[in-house]
């Protein structure tokens, strides 16, 4: 039986929204992406999708209703469907997930220098600031949103290292996921 819902966990830039592009395109998971939801919410207020507003935003939400309301919401809405969590960031999360059968945790990871590059190349796009550095990147790296990932990411049940080679990268992953078939 295939897994109602992957979460992916990893550092900004690890390659998340790659992976969960590849169980979308080749195995029909339906994408549900945390950011995603949140810069949704920015574009109805007309407020910028940076990667600051979308911390602030995602900040005051979390302190308010907790950290496992998005994965809370997505449970209710499942249905049928089978979603790929781009971007889990809490253990209340997890917990929440670990309820929903066959749940599959996935870490992504890359060297800090593979993610700084990525991190450049998208330079004022999306939701990533302009050029940064090694320091830059280290305080990305301690925001709030950011502190439980090393833990979460001990707890997966693979790690996928993503050293920039998507054709490496997508066997990584459909090796680990026809293992779980």
């Amino acid at each position: 039986m295939s897994p109602g819902i992957i979460g992916l966990v990893g550092p900004i830039r690890s390659g998340k929204s790659t992976v969960s592009q590849i169980l979308v395109e080749d195995f029909g998971y339906l994408p549900a992406s945390n950011s995603d939801l949140l810069a949704s919410i920015l574009d109805r207020m007309k407020i910028e999708k940076s990667r600051a507003n979308l911390g602030m935003l995602g900040n005051a939400i979390f302190e308010v209703l907790g950290n496992d309301v998005l994965a809370h919401y997505r449970i209710r809405t499942l249905g049928n469907s089978r979603i790929v969590v781009d971007g889990i960031r809490y253990e209340d999360e997890i917990k929440a997930y670990s309820s929903i059968p066959n749940f599959l945790l996935i870490a992504v990871d890359s060297s800090s220098e593979d993610r700084l590059n990525r991190i450049n190349a998208k330079s004022g796009q999306d939701k990533d600031p302009g050029r940064t550095d090694l320091h830059a990147l280290k305080r990305l790296d301690e925001a709030r949103s950011e502190i439980e990932v090393p833990l979460i990411m001990e707890r997966a049940h693979a790690r996928i290292q993503n050293n920039g080679d998507l054709n490496n990268l997508r066997a990584d992953v459909h090796r680990f996921i026809r293992s779980r078939l």
